[in-house]
């Protein structure tokens, strides 16, 4: 007697590779996005040193020239960062996408899991019932036989 066979097999081997590589995605798009905060972190610190810094400028002797690198440098990094916000926003939608592809195929691959655990179940149940029916045929075979061929049939004739 054979052992269990899920025809669907290969199907699920296709279905699990296709869940590793979504989580895979998943985690270079969570990757990107974790670095993508830590760029704005440094620029919002960066800008933080600048406004310390403008405003050492503006306490002691007024120098126009520094001031106005100063402001020049503030702005272009704040653009940077709404520039940085408007890519972080991006890339959450990105994990976000990721994240609906990785539950999607999860799905898909336990549904056909749990498809194969119950064929499994059908195919054990089909086997019991099989070696029962052989089981129980065997008695019969010779409860319904006459007594002179069971004779016979012990005898050897």
């Amino acid at each position: 007697m054979a052992g269990f066979r899920f025809r669907l097999e290969k199907v699920l081997r296709l279905r699990r590779r296709a869940e590793r590589e979504a989580s895979r995605e998943l985690g270079r798009a969570a990757s990107a996005r974790d670095a993508q905060k830590r760029r704005l972190a440094a620029m919002a610190e960066a800008r933080a040193e600048l406004l310390a810094h403008r405003d050492d400028l503006q306490r002691g002797h007024v120098q126009p020239a520094l001031l106005t690198q100063n402001r020049y440098q503030i702005i272009v990094l704040e653009r940077a960062e709404v520039r940085g916000r408007a890519r972080l926003a991006e890339l959450e939608r990105e994990v976000a996408a990721a994240r609906d592809r990785l539950v999607e195929k999860s799905r898909a691959r336990k549904l056909l899991e749990k498809l194969e655990e119950r064929r499994r179940r059908e195919w054990t149940a089909e086997q019991a019932r099989r070696e029962r029916r052989e089981l129980d045929s065997r008695p019969l075979r010779n409860r319904g036989m006459p007594i002179a061929m069971k004779a016979a049939a012990e005898n050897g004739r």
